[in-house]
């Protein structure tokens, strides 16, 4: 709701302005009375050397004075006739506030005596007559034959001056209004440009320090031109304020509207080159306010314009680049052609400063609606940009909690899995143990088979529940290794049990390259968790033996100076390419083979590997054909304290 009255402010100011822009009109020296110019290039000229000159030294001018960068001092010679002031007292007004130096010498037509009053930047005494932002001079009516005028202007930054004569009923109202538009425009920039700065000093958002600089910068210009400056902070010996800095807040402005249309696009993010390239630009452009002390300072303002040219459509072009690329939205697309919309609407401003074409009011004040334009833009994008921080923020946290849960909820999960295959344990050994005292027992071949069967099965739901325990203990925060001394042969020797008790498969082992039984295989002393490592090798056996429907499972051990070399061997059809980095992830299983119609949980292989790191060791595929794959363990003689994988 703030945001939106805040909009509807803008809106109302700028109607407000635009109405005022149409009411009463005063008569315009220029427009409506033309006027003697004459140029005096080293300004040494006196007042009576030019009412001596002749007609020709000099021109009629029927627009305003615009004559753009030049040291010249220029005179200007009118006649007012009585009836512009229908005998009564009218107020000559000078804007905008640019000249350095304006001195106007005025008396009845026929009188000897020239009365002298001075104004502009540089003028350390009072202004006018009246106390007002711009310069004013009352004149009371005068005789039937009107007043003979000449002014002498000169300035070191545009020649630039609107003469207007004003009823002075007129004048207060359109003052009283304008003062208050301004006020309200100032205060609000002032409030967005705290705003902003707020924005990049607490929550540390970048994009927010130029657009804090840019209104700034423009709300500064704009107090200088209306004359606002030398109405609070009239010039001094020492210093004259509103000259300085309306060439310092002139210079720096379309710096600050470069830097922030890079900003926004976040070009040191999407390229890096052209954001040093631009950036290198923006600070060139800074440093031109050195050349406002020299003298140079039309020099420099046209520079500025040239690199504003350049960077301008640069801008542009990135800002559409990166939309089409779908790197930002709509909003920041508008506020990336901010600098060429600025640029274009510069033009006539420019035009008018350098003297190219006259001067015009209304051209003038669209130049300038257009820059507050883009303020306003800027404010708005800077609204939008920070609702959009926000949303992204919340949804952020939005994803955080639903990770937790999700974590907490899969926490919870493997502890009752955990839980229940520690009570299928129990009642599983029973079993087991019931099918060794049976197959001990006289049987016939029927009852063998079926005993075989119901051992086949047993040990299955053994491993399952194997890995379930394991995979609990694995996922733990901290897991302890409960290491001992034990002996690999004596592990291998259980977790080859699947193949034994397969009638389809043959189990080749060798030993150092030796082809060797489990019986003749030599003692292999390991300092291990043996219940965690005989599930990795249950694990890779049952595995082989899964996917071989028949064949020979080969199991090669060897050792080096540093680990034991475990290589298991199938001869299956092999794990298809697009799958093989993922086989070792938790509840994954081979897609689009044959390998779908067997049983499986996708734990083995996981909680193998798991169980190898966390033993300081690796598991790895060695070999990957359409014959079979070999698995290889690596496992340390003298293993480090392992950490948890």
């Amino acid at each position: 709701m703030f945001r939106f009255f805040f909009c509807c402010c803008l809106l109302l100011a700028g109607c407000a302005s635009a109405v005022s822009a149409q009411a009463a009109k005063p008569v315009s020296l220029g427009l409506d009375m033309p006027f003697w110019l004459h140029e005096n290039p080293d300004g040494a000229l006196s007042l009576e050397e030019l009412i001596a000159l002749p007609e020709s030294a000099g021109s009629l001018q029927h627009t305003p004075l615009a004559r753009g960068y030049s040291d010249s001092a220029f005179w200007m010679r009118v006649h007012l006739p009585a009836e512009l002031f229908a005998g009564e007292e009218r107020w000559l007004q000078f804007s905008p506030s640019v000249i350095d130096h304006l001195r106007v010498h005025y008396r009845p037509v026929g009188s000897e005596a020239w009365q002298v009053r001075e104004a502009g930047d540089h003028w350390k005494g009072e202004r006018g007559d009246l106390r007002y932002r711009f310069p004013l001079l009352r004149l009371p009516a005068p005789p039937p034959e009107g007043y003979e005028m000449v002014l002498r202007v000169q300035s070191t930054s545009t020649v630039l001056m609107d003469v207007g004569l004003w009823e002075p009923g007129a004048l207060l109202e359109r003052a009283t209004r304008q003062t208050a538009i301004w006020s309200f425009y100032f205060g609000m920039m002032l409030l967005t440009g705290m705003y902003a700065l707020l924005q990049a000093l607490v929550l540390k958002k970048t994009l927010f320090w130029p657009v804090f600089a840019l209104m700034m910068t423009l709300m500064l210009l704009s107090a200088c031109v209306q004359g606002f400056v030398a109405w609070f902070m009239p010039a001094t010996d020492r210093i004259n304020l509103q000259s300085y800095l309306t060439s310092i807040t002139n210079l720096q402005s379309y710096g600050m509207l470069v830097w922030m249309g890079i900003e926004t696009l976040k070009l040191r993010q999407h390229m890096p080159r052209m954001y040093r390239l631009l950036l290198a630009i923006v600070v060139l452009v800074q440093l031109n306010m050195l050349s406002i002390p020299l003298g140079y300072f039309g020099q420099a303002a046209s520079f500025q314009f040239l690199m504003l040219g350049f960077t301008a459509p640069l801008i542009a072009a990135f800002s559409v680049h990166l939309w089409r690329q779908g790197h930002h939205r709509w909003p920041v697309l508008l506020v990336g052609m901010g600098p060429m919309f600025c640029l274009v609407f510069s033009v006539p401003l420019l035009l008018i400063t350098t003297g190219v074409i006259p001067y015009s009011a209304e051209t003038y004040a669209i130049s300038n609606y257009a820059l507050m334009s883009n303020m306003v833009l800027v404010l708005l994008f800077a609204m939008w940009n920070g609702h959009e921080e926000n949303r992204i923020m919340l949804e952020q946290q939005q994803v955080v909690r639903e990770l937790n849960i999700e974590r907490e909820a899969g926490f919870h999960q493997r502890q009752f899995i955990g839980m229940v295959s520690h009570e299928f344990r129990t009642p599983l050994s029973v079993i087991s143990a019931t099918l060794q005292n049976l197959h001990l027992s006289p049987a016939d071949a029927m009852q063998q088979k079926r005993f075989g069967r119901i051992q086949r099965a047993t040990e299955r739901l053994i491993q399952l529940t194997d890995n379930c325990l394991a995979d609990a203990r694995l996922s733990a925060h901290a897991l302890h290794l409960e290491q001992g001394d034990t002996d690999l042969r004596e592990l291998v020797r259980n977790a080859i049990v699947p193949v034994d008790i397969s009638g389809h498969h043959e189990l080749q082992m060798r030993w150092q390259g030796q082809t060797v039984t489990i019986e003749t295989l030599p003692s292999l002393p390991l300092r291990a968790d043996a219940a965690l490592l005989g599930i990795a090798l249950s694990n890779l056996l049952d595995n082989a033996v899964k996917h071989t429907e028949q064949g020979c499972i080969r199991v090669d051990i060897s050792a080096d100076a540093q680990h034991y070399h475990i290589q298991i061997q199938d001869q299956g059809d092999g794990v298809p390419v697009h799958e093989v980095e993922h086989i070792f992830e938790r509840y994954r299983r081979a897609e689009g083979t044959a390998a779908q119609q067997r049983s499986g949980t996708g734990l083995g292989l996981y909680v193998a590997r798991q169980i190898l790191l966390a033993h300081g060791g690796q598991l790895q595929l060695l070999r990957n054909t359409r014959q079979g794959c070999c698995f290889e363990l690596l496992l340390p003689l003298n293993p480090i304290h392992p950490s948890t994988p």
